[in-house]
């Protein structure tokens, strides 16, 4: 690819001193077109310097760098999380980078005249920290490189017409094979790729599944919630044990494995995509609002990794406001399969033939309904299990 001449787009907040008032940054410099050194290649990226946040020890806050297009009201963002140990806590330079591909995924090729936007988010609350947002408006042209296009073409090989078009439709990628993002879920995980082997699977059960799936949800609403695309693996081994699905927010990915049967598409999708949003869209990661709905005294166990598999995690409805056991360990884990219920009509009919006699599971579908609209008032219209 032919260097592109780095174009710094430099913002000054505060003068650097030994003195930061509380909240502050020293400066915030956002490049519209620059070689990522994260990423690799080319995109736009922020570097954020002498950043610093009070009275948030104990508390995990979202640092965030978003690329907003007004005009299609549509943002693509990257982000990072930071877990503070100090009263004053300070992070003398941090960089956060948006690729090509990835802002082409969700604005597409052309010129554009964006607001370049660098926030800091709690996660406790949501809440975001006007003393250190940073907007700038900035010119950027995005192009697809002709490499990326071969790459990408090289893990859609096996496509359907009907796989295309729901691409085209939500604005995802679907992939599969040789996949170089990377032989790594997070940092405890890791997965194999599809083989040839698995083709004709693949086409005839896997795809048709995911396709159903997906269009349970409005195509707004996933091009809001900024994913990217789902990867089709052989396997998925996290924490030394095999699962059916997995999640990447720095990707954007949402990981299916080929070791669960094409009938459990619907509910992994649902169940990784629900992690995801918890992790990326301010409101949805309130973990104490969602105890709340738990019967009172109620407090969740820790999963020894051994024991993810284990026979008692899956007995169904165990106690009042739960589906399975699983849901007993873990508030995350507990939303994630009451949100792939809701999400999987066969499953939800099961779940709401128990409401009558379980408020509290009642309550936490209920929550899941709201939750959706929230994020896009017409949701129920577009999707309602009851209907």
């Amino acid at each position: 690819m032919k260097k592109t001449p780095v174009i710094a787009v430099f913002l000054m907040l505060l003068a650097v001193s030994d003195f930061y008032p509380s909240d502050s940054l020293s400066s915030a410099e956002f490049f519209p077109k620059a070689e990522l050194a994260v990423k690799g290649g080319y995109g736009a990226k922020a570097v954020v310097k002498k950043l610093r946040l009070d009275g948030l020890k104990g508390k995990t806050v979202m640092l965030q760098f978003l690329l907003h297009d007004t005009k299609k009201n549509l943002t693509v963002y990257t982000l990072k999380y930071v877990n503070i140990d100090k009263d004053s806590f300070i992070i003398d330079e941090t960089v956060l980078e948006i690729s090509d591909p990835e802002a082409i995924t969700v604005l597409g090729e052309g010129s554009f005249q964006l607001y370049a936007i660098f926030q800091v988010v709690r996660m406790d609350n949501t809440e975001v920290l006007a003393a250190v947002r940073v907007v700038k408006e900035i010119k950027i042209e995005l192009k697809k490189d002709p490499k990326d296009t071969a790459q990408l073409d090289e893990l859609k090989k096996w496509h359907t017409d009907k796989l295309k078009e729901l691409e085209q439709t939500y604005g995802i990628d679907i992939l599969y094979g040789d996949f170089k993002g990377g032989y790594k879920v997070k940092e405890a995980g890791s997965f194999q790729n599809i083989t040839v082997k698995s083709k004709n699977d693949l086409i005839e059960d896997y795809f048709p599944a995911l396709i159903e799936a997906l269009k349970r949800f409005p195509p707004e609403f996933i091009k809001k919630s900024g994913i990217k695309g789902v990867v089709f693996t052989e396997k998925i081994i996290f924490l030394g044990q095999p699962v059916g699905g997995h999640f990447d927010v720095s990707e954007k990915l949402i990981f299916i494995t080929l070791s669960s049967p094409a009938s459990y598409v619907s509910h992994a999708f649902a169940h990784e995509y629900c992690h995801y949003l918890d992790n990326t869209l301010p409101g949805h990661g309130n973990m104490e609002q969602w105890q709340s709905l738990n019967t009172p005294g109620f407090q969740y166990k820790n999963i020894p990794p051994d024991k993810l598999l284990s026979g008692d995690l899956f007995s169904q409805h165990p106690a009042k406001g739960f589906l399975n056991g699983y849901c007993m360990y873990d508030p995350y884990n507990d939303k994630a399969e009451v949100f792939a219920a809701y999400m999987t009509p066969a499953e939800y009919k099961k779940a709401s033939a128990l409401f009558a006699d379980d408020p509290y599971l009642k309550k936490k579908f209920e929550h899941i309904r709201w939750e959706l609209k929230s994020v896009f008032a017409g949701f129920p219209d577009y999707y309602d299990p009851e209907k």
